[in-house]
């Protein structure tokens, strides 16, 4: 047995992942697929992917996601010939030094909710069931059927986030997602610092307001960290900003967008159906603490 800790991943082990976690999904009739860059991390140094070989063979893969300084999202998939052997568990020792060493002790595996063998090992790790989230889809083709007219009157401005906003976009983050001051600054710095990545920035005159930022692919995106000051919310100010986004992915030459919300976001959830986003799967979250050694 031998594990591979990696802070990025070559080209060829991409495939080799994909070649595994397609196997898996294929055996156990899911179809969540992995995400294999560290661009999203929080933590730009956090090792984010473990491999472990069986006699030259990938068997069983395990991978990060650092959103905040509080916790991490762990996923995972081992060949279904090779399971209940403690592969998932190895790496899963390896993954939790890592995290701990950044001072982070919380631990969520997402899971799909008709993955049976994903909860067993989830429940079987102490961990216990937290949240359920959707991944939603809109194809912008159909979005510009629906939508002729995109931004009310509301005399407010949409634009890139600038180094020169940097420290108010902290704050605002900071509020509407009740995160820490320096978690909010940092998410914003790797923003600014990654080239995939934009964070659109809705304004009243010189006051921020709210943000969506948006990780580009080639023809496809994905939205985060989208929201309205709770003062503004109500006002028509978060439908424009996304519609805004929405139309400048349209003009870039994007033809998919995605995101994920919470099942305990009845607002966001209202708009996103307005505007046409189809729920394309839901994912479980079982958490647990990191046992510390004495």
């Amino acid at each position: 047995m031998n594990i591979e800790k990696l802070h990025q991943l070559k080209e060829e082990q991409k495939i080799e992942i994909k070649t595994l976690v397609n196997n898996c999904l294929k055996a156990d009739g899911l179809n969540r697929e992995l995400y294999l860059d560290n661009d999203i991390n929080l933590y730009e140094n956090l090792d984010s992917f473990y491999l472990l070989y069986d006699q030259k063979q990938l068997v069983s893969v395990l991978t990060i996601l650092q959103m905040n300084e509080r916790e991490v999202e762990v996923s995972g998939y081992t060949l279904p010939d090779k399971r209940k052997k403690g592969y998932f568990e190895a790496l899963l020792d390896v993954a939790e030094d890592e995290v701990l060493d950044f001072g982070i002790n919380y631990i969520q595996f997402v899971i799909e909710p008709n993955s049976s063998s994903g909860k067993m090992a989830a429940l079987s790790l102490g961990a216990s069931y937290t949240k359920s989230e959707y991944l939603l889809s809109l194809k912008l083709e159909d979005y510009t059927k629906k939508h002729s007219e995109f931004l009310l009157d509301l005399k407010f401005m949409v634009s890139p986030l600038t180094y020169r906003d940097i420290m108010q976009a902290a704050y605002i983050h900071s509020e509407i997602f009740n995160n820490e001051l320096e978690e909010s600054e940092k998410l914003m710095q790797n923003v600014l610092d990654t080239n995939t990545m934009v964070c659109y920035c809705a304004k009243l005159g010189d006051e921020l307001i709210g943000m969506c930022n948006v990780n580009y692919g080639k023809e496809k995106a994905s939205i985060f960290g989208y929201g309205i000051l709770p003062k503004y919310q109500g006002k028509g100010y978060g439908i424009g900003l996304i519609n805004y986004v929405l139309r400048q992915l349209i003009k870039e030459k994007i033809t998919e967008v995605n995101l994920q919300v919470s099942s305990n976001s009845k607002k966001a959830m209202k708009i996103y159906d307005y505007l046409g986003f189809q729920v394309i799967s839901q994912y479980d979250y079982y958490g647990y603490d990191i046992e510390l050694e004495e």
